[in-house]
């Protein structure tokens, strides 16, 4: 793939609708596993659409003290985000997504970048779907190591006994 020109700026209030689809796009791609009951219907459009969803997207994206997310476009489309909070001592790192179709092409390292150096020297901790072995690894090879027990994540969009499994990491930083 050839050099693509990126252009990487804060989110604002009229990104929701494409920062919606990104995300939608991303979750049915990465996260659904119909193995362990998370199929693509659970992140639908009608689901993304809802009121409870689009109220959370819409705090990522006014950001605010503490919290801000940055957005990568290719031309005109969104192609990926990163939304970093910072509480007390700690940064979570609340959102990473790039688009499958531009994944490999250093989009994740630049917001990645980014959030890291708003992070500071702050520990830095994530969490994450328990079955996202890709992205698990990742993390993993960043220094990211696991944390904490194991929780159950349930969407209230979603039917009363279905749940996907997530844990916590945590950046080990090298001294020196």
């Amino acid at each position: 793939m050839s050099a693509l020109e990126i252009k990487i700026r804060l989110a604002r209030d009229s990104d929701l609708g494409a920062y919606t689809r990104l995300l939608q796009k991303s979750f049915q791609d990465t996260f659904s596993d119909d193995a362990i009951g998370l199929p693509k219907s659970f992140f639908s459009e009608e689901i993304f659409s809802s009121e409870r969803i689009q109220g959370y997207f819409s705090s990522r994206i006014r950001g605010g003290k503490g919290k801000k997310t940055w957005l990568a476009f290719h031309g005109a489309d969104l192609i990926g985000a990163m939304t970093a909070k910072k509480v007390g001592r700690e940064v979570e790192f609340e959102g990473f997504y790039v688009d499958a179709a531009f994944r490999g092409g250093g989009i994740g390292k630049v917001l990645w970048q980014r959030a890291m150096d708003f992070a500071g020297k702050r520990n830095i901790i994530l969490v994450t779907f328990s079955h996202n072995d890709k992205s698990n690894a990742v993390y993993r090879k960043l220094g990211f190591v696991r944390y904490g027990e194991e929780m159950a994540m349930h969407w209230s969009e979603w039917p009363e006994d279905a749940s996907a499994k997530l844990f916590r990491m945590r950046l080990v930083q090298k001294k020196g």
